[in-house]
């Protein structure tokens, strides 16, 4: 535990080589896949993307049925924008785990904005097994409508803001989703809700008041 609070410490001062060399100490004296995951994207954070990969190969071989950690670094990828390295991480964690709702929602959603079927099927699965999660629903929603089913999908992205009322994210991917659809009047009052609840500056509220200004 001291080195893994030393290591966060010397990240927070943006010390990622010395924060990656206590996490190590970390895992050195109790290996688990969160500890693990966060050595990778010190790593990372540090610019030393080849030892983060030959990291993650080495765990993975070691713990073969790691899918918590192959989830972790798919997330971290997808982060980074490196989607080929994110999907190879979530298609081997739902090799070991195939009903893992994160991993199938976070695929599915990547796949979608890259414009491929299979980001449907995976979207489904997501919401069969976990049919009262927010963002599973959002992203199901999120993919029916590119694929054309717009008023189904709406109506999934109104339900995810209910579930979640306090998701600033969620609503404005709503309020976007409608004024794509040319209900410039329902997406102007999401984003006036939405503003009103977050007053503090964020890329979110950024985004909303940029698309207010449109409508």
């Amino acid at each position: 535990l001291g080195y893994a609070l030393e290591s966060e410490i010397l990240a927070s001062q943006k010390k990622y080589p010395e924060a990656a060399a206590s996490m190590r100490e970390a895992l050195a004296k109790q290996p688990n896949p969160v500890l693990a995951a966060r050595q990778y994207a010190l790593l990372v954070a540090a610019g030393k993307m080849g030892e983060a990969n030959a990291f993650a190969d080495k765990w993975t071989k070691e713990h073969a049925k790691d899918a918590a950690f192959l989830s972790l670094v798919g997330q971290q990828r997808q982060a980074a924008k490196d989607t080929a390295g994110a999907a190879s991480a979530y298609r081997a964690a739902l090799e070991i785990d195939p009903d893992n709702v994160v991993v199938l929602n976070n695929l599915a959603w990547m796949l979608n904005e890259q414009g491929k079927p299979e980001a449907l099927e995976l979207a489904e699965r997501a919401h069969g097994l976990a049919p009262l999660n927010a963002n599973v629903i959002d992203t199901h929603g999120t993919i029916l409508i590119a694929r054309g089913d717009t008023q189904r999908g709406l109506a999934m992205l109104k339900q995810a803001t209910h579930l979640a009322p306090g998701d600033s994210r969620l609503r404005l991917n709503y309020a976007r989703a409608l004024a794509k659809g040319g209900d410039k009047a329902a997406a102007k009052k999401e984003l006036e809700t939405l503003l009103a609840r977050n007053p503090n500056p964020s890329k979110t509220r950024t985004d909303a008041e940029a698309l207010l200004k449109t409508l």
